[in-house]
């Protein structure tokens, strides 16, 4: 079932119908599974895909596909969190990641619909105003580059409501994210196995075997990149959210209300995103709530005709962080939490085969299941 109704998924898997034996299988066929599939794969593993349904048919693929810093909120709000270091740790991590999806989309050629937009927070009134200067003092104090704005700056990029105040990313990028992962899987041969789910997996001291409806694959290790299945317990450290996207019917001429490709993001709590879909206006919501309301004050003046309404539940941690690396002896997660979830995960499957060789790493310390106690 595809979960986008405006980026469906063409590339399809075959159903496993023959017992396996390789070193890692990975269950589940979203971003974060695909990512620790290619990157083990270029670290010399034998590796295996188990989709229960079709590449991206989740989370990933309800996604706005927003590729950000972060793992949710601000950089002062993650420094709160989590201490100025390790915020900054994240900001850099989290660039890199889409420094390497850009990359690989751009130098292989995945269809995916990349767009190099950058992106804009935005300030509604004075109070959100000087939370967005004190931003940019402490990213300045980081080496982030970014460029403050006032309101009549921001029309240069989006002509809806007026907005107080901006502060404008040059590091913003927008993927059809299920479209990613299943280009990503075909480029680079991943042997990924759709309508495969993973009915049950047994552990011993040599090796896991796991049971698909019609075979049986053997491994070193099993990886459970996905936040349906079993968790050994860490299941009641994060919880579900839903976030909505809401696009216009095909008619509107969208470069009156964004002269300029750009996403738009505000400063609540459950912030609001803003962004064109080539000739559709869209919101996207982290709080489905007065969704008339808010397209009426986002795109004032504007008939905004409603043909599209989709999204999907995602996990989160009190933290805001993913959850990667054992939970046992031969079971690992790879779950990617928070709010930039496309980008976390691609960051976390990078951090696999590093974590199978024990290496040292600030992400791989920060996302440890151990950190739950």
């Amino acid at each position: 079932m595809q979960a986008n109704p405006l980026w469906p998924v063409t590339d399809r898997f075959p159903v496993l119908d023959h017992d396996s034996t390789v070193d890692v299988t990975i269950v589940g066929g979203g971003i974060a599974g695909v990512s620790c599939a290619f990157h083990l794969t270029n670290a010399g593993y034998n590796v295996l895909v188990l989709e229960k349904e079709e590449v991206g048919s989740g989370a990933t693929g309800a996604s706005s596909g927003i590729l950000y810093y972060g793992s949710g909120g601000n950089f002062i709000e993650a420094s709160q969190r989590h201490g100025k270091e390790t915020a900054r740790v994240l900001w850099k991590e989290t660039e890199k990641a889409i420094e390497e999806i850009t990359s690989l989309v751009e130098k292989n050629r995945i269809e995916c619909g990349l767009r190099n937009t950058g992106a804009i927070m935005v300030a509604k009134d004075n109070a959100e105003k000087t939370r967005i200067d004190l931003e940019k003092a402490e990213l300045d104090s980081i080496g982030m580059q970014t460029e403050q704005l006032d309101g009549n700056d921001v029309r240069k990029y989006f002509i809806g409501n007026r907005f107080l105040a901006g502060l404008s990313f040059g590091i913003c990028s927008v993927i059809h994210p299920a479209r990613f992962a299943s280009g990503l899987a075909k480029r680079f041969n991943i042997p990924v196995f759709e309508q495969s789910p993973m009915i049950e997996f047994t552990e011993d001291e040599e090796r896991v075997t796991v049971r698909s409806p019609r075979a049986k694959v053997r491994c070193d290790r099993l990886i459970v990149a996905t936040n349906l299945e079993p968790f050994y317990g860490l299941e009641k450290e994060f919880q579900h959210e839903t976030t909505v996207v809401i696009a216009s019917q095909e008619t509107l001429d969208t470069r009156k209300i964004w002269p300029e490709d750009k996403v738009i993001w505000t400063m609540e709590d459950k912030y609001d995103i803003l962004y064109p879909l080539g000739k559709r206006l869209a919101l996207e919501l982290y709080q489905p709530k007065n969704i008339r309301q808010k397209l009426a004050w986002y795109y004032e003046g504007v008939d905004f005709q409603q043909e599209y309404q989709w999204g999907d539940s995602w996990a989160k941690t009190r933290d805001l962080l993913p959850i990667a690396g054992p939970v046992s002896k031969r079971v690992y997660a790879a779950v990617a939490m928070g709010d930039e979830g496309i980008v976390m995960a691609f960051a976390v499957g990078s951090k696999m085969p590093l974590i199978f060789e024990k290496k040292e790493d600030p992400i791989i310390q920060l996302t440890s299941p151990t950190r739950f106690g």
